[in-house]
């Protein structure tokens, strides 16, 4: 059986904007943080990465935070079954600290 190929949770943050953040699934980060860049003015950084879990975890955790923090809130449109943003209005600690607690569920099962 093959091995499920591992991704990165991640958060990234524009300087000088303590409460929003961009919540996402990648297997490579610093790659998305690039393509994020581009088309953004402000100076953008990744906040942090929870890695080593599999891809099903990752997307369920980056869907359950989205939901909890109301990931409508920049750009996208509220009451949509797959929100448009990734952008949160909360901290990027609050954001890891649900992101691990929602891991250690599913893990609990």
């Amino acid at each position: 059986m093959a091995k499920a190929k591992r991704i990165a949770l991640y958060c990234i943050v524009e300087k000088g904007c303590r409460n929003q953040c961009k919540v996402g699934v990648s297997s490579d980060p610093i790659k998305r943080l690039q393509s994020l860049q581009a088309g953004n003015k402000r100076l953008l950084s990744i906040a942090w990465t929870i890695v080593d879990i599999d891809r099903a975890s990752c997307f369920e955790t980056e869907q359950y935070i989205l939901v909890r923090f109301d990931g409508s809130a920049y750009g996208g449109i509220r009451g949509r079954k797959f929100l448009q943003s990734e952008w949160v209005d909360a901290t990027p600690q609050s954001v890891r600290s649900c992101a691990v607690e929602f891991l250690e569920a599913l893990k609990d099962g």
